[in-house]
């Protein structure tokens, strides 16, 4: 068990801001626990098991669990290991989520995955995420792994060199919600 390395701050800090009490963030890395828990799920969903060397993390709380270790320090963009910190993006965002809302958000993203099953992460394309902002929706109404997923896309699509100003565009209004909730 480990605190947040700095780099994992400044990345955070890029789209939850000052919102998250970081120094109470604990990273688990290279235990079982999260592909069990994944195993166990799927199961209970009735869904087929995880493809062989696919892995899950989890948040609980402050604690964020993942299989694997993740790096010590920034990977350029596209390098292998770049997957690694939208991976972390996603599983802060649960930790902000509890830091938000209390153990209700773990019930929250349980209960929308036993509904949704695969379609959980799943988010609106652009334009629709925008004529939903428009009509007065905020980030509160995605469920609880959408918001994960949408704050960790942000983030990616920010860091891209890429030319992605429709989704940062589409995703930002939301990520600002982040810091109208603290």
């Amino acid at each position: 068990m480990r605190s947040l390395y700095p780099w994992e701050i400044i990345a955070a800090r890029q789209v939850l801001g000052y919102t998250l009490a970081y120094d109470r963030v604990r990273i688990h890395e290279g235990g079982g626990l999260p592909n069990w828990i994944n195993q166990v799920g799927r199961w209970l969903k009735g869904m087929p098991a995880p493809e062989q060397g696919a892995n899950n993390a989890i948040t609980l709380g402050y604690h964020c669990y993942f299989p694997v270790a993740l790096p010590t320090a920034l990977p350029p963009f596209g390098d292998a290991q770049d997957y690694a910190v939208g991976w972390l993006i996603h599983e802060l965002t649960h930790a902000w989520q509890f830091q938000h809302i209390g153990w209700g958000y773990l019930f929250q993203a349980l209960g929308a995955q036993l509904r949704l099953r695969d379609k959980v992460y799943d988010l609106d394309p652009p334009d629709v995420m925008v004529q939903k902002r428009s009509a007065g929706w905020t980030l509160s109404r995605y469920n609880m792994e959408q918001q994960a997923t949408l704050v960790a896309a942000y983030y990616y699509f920010q860091r891209s060199p890429q030319n992605n100003e429709t989704l940062i565009a589409a995703y930002g209004p939301y990520v600002g919600d982040l810091g109208r909730a603290a």
